[in-house]
């Protein structure tokens, strides 16, 4: 791919969670699809859910993103993402605390 020596997995890890914590995704999706635990013992305990329809539109989104920047439609890439929400299970937490940008 050409990165060799310039790009490490962990740093797309980074990367990735930097940008959607930022945007405003739930901590939870965005932790369930790095796969790691919740560091809240308690809650991991008890909670098992994983987020699927909600991470395939997360995911999407950022796949999205990276189509802008590859085609070189670097204005369209700098603005912010759409956070979409609609068409998943409801939030623990009132949706206000998102960010939305229409």
């Amino acid at each position: 791919m050409g990165y060799a020596n310039r790009l490490t997995v962990h740093g797309l890890r980074a990367t990735f969670s930097t940008a959607f914590n930022e945007i405003g995704y739930p901590p939870a999706w965005i932790e369930a699809q790095l796969s790691r635990s919740d560091p809240n013992a308690i809650r991991a305990a008890y909670n098992h859910a994983e987020y699927v329809e909600q991470r395939r539109r997360m995911m999407q989104d950022w796949a999205d993103w990276l189509d802008l920047c590859e085609q070189g439609r670097v204005e369209e890439a700098s603005r912010h993402l759409v956070v979409h929400l609609e068409n998943t299970p409801p939030l623990a937490m009132p949706v206000q605390q998102f960010v939305r940008i229409a």
